[in-house]
């Protein structure tokens, strides 16, 4: 703890509030990782610890390990699951025996949009789409599955193509706009 006193020290000096403790890293405890903590997801595999799935009866979810990626705690609800298995992916031959495909929140969409094309994700993802198998967006996810991302805030990349899977235009604003949405599953 003493080779943490200094940082303790600033925090209480910024917050006015004094630390009480310090835990450990502990494999496997289940709370939520701080978005900026950049675990290693290449390969890695979360699934429940309660009932491992057997035989032929398991989900497979493949999410796509973009970068900059946020929230990707959001998927250990299903890794929790019995029977459901989730990978972080990067290469299109991993997508091939999902049940699901998830392209996660990011807090750089056109630059994982980009991402998505230079590794053939998006090709992959496209076929995956044209053959009515599931693929799921979730914030900036769902953006990218959209027509077009116009981004001349963030990126200023200007009008990006999306992957063109949903009839969406994006439009970036200086100010976020946030609203409950309604909607319909299609399909």
């Amino acid at each position: 703890v003493s080779l943490l006193e200094p940082g303790l020290d600033m925090l209480k000096g910024l917050t006015g509030r004094p630390a009480y403790g310090v835990l450990p890293f502990w494999h496997g405890l289940g709370i939520d990782e701080e978005d900026g903590l950049r675990v290693s997801l290449r390969g890695a595999v979360r699934e429940s610890a309660v009932a491992p799935p057997l035989g032929a009866d398991v989900l497979r979810v493949a999410v796509c390990a973009i970068p900059l990626m946020s929230n990707f705690t959001d998927v250990d609800a299903l890794a929790a699951e019995p029977g459901v298995v989730v990978r972080f992916v990067d290469r299109p031959e991993e997508l091939a025996d999902a049940d699901l495909v998830v392209i996660p929140g990011t807090r750089g969409t056109v630059r994982a949009l980009r991402w998505l094309r230079e590794r053939g994700l998006a090709d992959a993802l496209a076929r995956r789409a044209a053959e009515h198998r599931p693929v799921l967006g979730v914030c900036g996810g769902f953006q990218i599955l959209g027509e077009h991302i116009e981004d001349e805030v963030e990126s200023r990349a200007g009008d990006v193509p999306g992957l063109g899977l949903l009839p969406v235009r994006v439009r970036f604003a200086r100010e976020k706009t946030l609203t409950r949405p309604t909607g319909r599953a299609l399909g």
